[in-house]
C-alpha cells in the first residue's frame, strides 16, 4: 500500500478508518498518515470509542460493526506512535458527552426489535443530555462516543 505524492500536505485528517486495522496493518496506515504530512503539518485522528458504555451498546445491539472495529485502537496510547516520531501531541482524549447510535437495522431482528432498539437509542441520549443539563455530564473512556488526537509534526 505505497502511495506516491510529489508534494506533502499541511494537514491530514482521518475519520473513521484507523480501527478497522490491526498490528503490521495498523502501523502502515500509521506510517502513511506520517508520510503524507510535511514537518510542521496538522494531523487529526478521530476513532469512535466502543469501551465502556458504548461498547456495551454496539455489542448489545449493533454486533456486526462491533466485530468490525480493533477495540485496542480506541485508547490513547495508540497514538503514542506519533510521539515516537517526534509528534508534539496538541489533544489526544475522549470526547463529547455519552451517546450511542448503530445500524439496528443490520442487526435487529425483526422490525418489532428494530423499533424497541431505536426508542432505546433515543431515550439514552435523551437522558445523556438531561444528565448533562443538570450537571452531571458522562464523559470519557467509560462514556465518550469518540477519542481525537491532534498532532504537529516537528520540524516545521
Amino acid at each position: 500500500m505505497r502511495f506516491q505524492l510529489q508534494d506533502t500536505l499541511e494537514f491530514v485528517a482521518s475519520f473513521g478508518l484507523n480501527e478497522h486495522f490491526s498490528g503490521a496493518d495498523l502501523r502502515e496506515v500509521l506510517d502513511l498518515h506520517d508520510r503524507l504530512l510535511r514537518p510542521g503539518g496538522r494531523l487529526i485522528i478521530e476513532v469512535p470509542n466502543f469501551n465502556g458504555f458504548p461498547g456495551f451498546w454496539h455489542r448489545t445491539f449493533d454486533k456486526p460493526s462491533f466485530l468490525l472495529h480493533n477495540i485496542d485502537v480506541m485508547r490513547p496510547s495508540t497514538f503514542d506512535f506519533f510521539k515516537e516520531r517526534g509528534y508534539s501531541i496538541d489533544f489526544c482524549d475522549y470526547v463529547g458527552p455519552l451517546e450511542v447510535w448503530g445500524d439496528t437495522g443490520a442487526y435487529a431482528a425483526n422490525k418489532v426489535s428494530r423499533s424497541l432498539t431505536r426508542w432505546l437509542e433515543r431515550r439514552v441520549n435523551k437522558f445523556s443530555r438531561f444528565a448533562a443539563g443538570v450537571g452531571f455530564e458522562m464523559r470519557g473512556r467509560r462514556f465518550s462516543p469518540a477519542l481525537i488526537c491532534v498532532a504537529t509534526k516537528s520540524g516545521g
